[in-house]
Parts: structure tokens; sequence; C-alpha cells
């Protein structure tokens, strides 16, 4: 039914439908692009009507991305006004109104730490199997859920989470008396977080890259002059001169208008890891096995990870 939604929405407006979720986005830089953008959210009340459905204003909610613009305009839904806020919560992500991972981070570690209180009380500390399997499934998971798609690199956002793992760990009774956080890690052949993460950057990109999700081609194109031997003056460029696929971020394309590439930006980081990793030509060939190459990665001669990394993460990202 949703199938012919988006259609209704004017040019320069775009449509995000996940189940019964519907985003509209559109670029504001005038009074004109507010009034079309009521306009687009008139003829989506509209079509609910014509099909029988409401859009609850109550449940909807105003965010504009900027960091400096303020939000001017009150849009309504069924004729009923649309509060603005500063963020909102997305698919389980929280995104704000300057597209920073600090309440993202914060939300995840609080979750992670009000699970590990619960766990704490249903196994005595020494029962560590059952202690382990637990963090796995009800701890571990929440920082897994969309950490391909997040990137946070400032040092309190990346403790916030780690800082977790450090507590549970700690609290295990293990067999060496080793009481340093690698240490311990290594006795149960585990990862600092910050690497489990890191690991699904890269696995993100290869299904960009290979057309297993759509929109990659926005994101990412080949480097034709590596591919084609041609090296720049770099030191970047000729690192990359043997990578099988190397690739160099295009920015990408938002309700018709074009967004230049940053240095900052999400799509630039994973270009840059991407065309630093030492892996296999024949390891591109599936995600299967570029998952299992990522493991045996030397991520010490992953270089750029110290242009984004604290020399603490960095350690450990190392280890």
């Amino acid at each position: 039914m949703l199938n012919d939604l988006p259609a209704v929405c004017g040019q320069g407006s775009d449509m995000m439908i996940f189940a019964d979720d519907v985003m509209v986005c559109k670029i504001i830089a005038s009074g004109a692009d507010e009034i079309a953008f009521q306009k687009d959210l008139d003829a989506v009340t509209e079509w609910a009507r014509n099909h029988n459905l409401i859009f609850n204003a109550t449940k909807s909610v105003c965010i504009k991305f900027s960091s400096s613009v303020k939000l001017s305009q009150s849009y309504q839904v069924n004729g009923e006004g649309v509060p603005n806020v500063n963020s909102a919560k997305y698919l389980g992500i929280h995104l704000d109104r300057s597209l920073k991972w600090k309440l993202q981070s914060e939300n995840v570690s609080g979750r992670m730490l009000k699970r590990l209180r619960y766990l704490s009380t249903l196994f005595r500390a020494r029962n560590l199997s059952a202690r382990c399997i637990l963090y796995t499934s009800l701890v571990l998971s929440v920082s897994d859920y969309s950490a391909s798609v997040t990137f946070p690199t400032q040092k309190g956002l990346v403790d916030n989470i780690e800082n977790v793992q450090k507590r549970f760990v700690k609290s295990l009774h293990l067999n060496s008396d080793r009481n340093d956080y690698t240490g311990r890690l290594k006795e149960l052949q585990w990862e600092p977080i910050v690497l489990r993460n890191l690991k699904r950057n890269p696995q993100l990109t290869h299904k960009f890259v290979y057309s297993s999700v759509p929109y990659g081609d926005q994101l990412f194109r080949k480097d034709t002059a590596v591919c084609s031997g041609v090296s720049g003056a770099t030191r970047h460029r000729q690192r990359i001169i043997k990578h099988p696929c190397p690739i160099v971020a295009t920015g990408s394309n938002f309700c018709g208008h074009k967004l230049p590439p940053s240095d900052r930006s999400f799509a630039y980081r994973l270009a840059r890891i991407w065309n630093d990793l030492q892996i296999p030509a024949e390891a591109y060939q599936s995600l299967g096995r570029f998952t299992e190459a990522l493991n045996r990665v030397d991520w010490k001669s992953v270089v750029s990870l110290k242009k984004f990394y604290r020399p603490k993460h960095v350690s450990l990202l190392e280890m």
C-alpha cells in the first residue's frame, strides 16, 4: 500500500519508509522551501486520508540538522502542530541536530549498564560460563546494533561503551591473576568493543561497493586513477596502489542536492580505512571471505586509524 506514497512529495523532497515509519526530508534554504515542505506534508496527509489511514502528529517530530540555523517554521500534520526537537530516535539510532554521536553513545552505554546490573543479580560471580553467555547475548548485543553505521572516535564516546565491558571483565574470576584489561580479554579470547565495532565498518563498505545494499554509488566510486596504475604524489596514494578495489568518497545526493565529501564525513573515514586494509584480492569476492580476512588483519598497518583515534584506543585496536 505504501509503495505509491513517495510519489506525492514534490521535487526536492525525499521520503524514507520502513514498515509503518515514514520520514520526509527536504533541504530548507529559504521561506519558499518551508512553504513547499508544508505542502508535501499536506499531500502526505491527504494520501493517508484517501487510504483510510491517519498519521499521528503527537508521535511525530520535526528536527533540523544544522549547526547554526535555528528552526523558525512550525509544521503541521492533520492540522496539528508537530513539535520541534533537538534530537530524535530513528530505527534505534539517536540523531541530534549537529549529527554528532554523543547522544547515541550515552544511550548505548546506559542501556548496557542497566542490563549488566540485572545480569549481576542472576548468577554468582564464579559462574563464568553462564555470565559470559548472558553478557554476549544481552549486553554486548546492544553495542553491536547499529555499530556499522556509527563512527564515534572522541575519547569520551569510545570510553563510555568500552568501560562497560571493562567493568564486566574485571568482575570475572579467571584462571590467571592478570588484572590488566587487555590481558583478561586475551584469556577470554575476546576483542575490545572499539575493535569489534570498527570491523563492522569495512563490512558495510563491502556491501556498498559490491552492490549488496542500495545507494553505494552515491557514497563511493572506484578510484580509477589507482586502478589504471596512475599514482598521485601523496604517500597515501602510493600505499593503496596495489589495492584490488580502491575507492574514494563521492559525497551524496540528498533531496536533489549534491553534497560534497568532507574529511569528517562517515564515507570519507570508511574509504580511508578500506584503502589501508592489506587483504588478499580473493578475499573481496564474497562478504564471508572478507569478514574472515578482517579477523586476520594486522591493524598496526592500517595507518589511517591514527588519524581518527586517540593513541589509547589505537593500542586497543592493535592488541
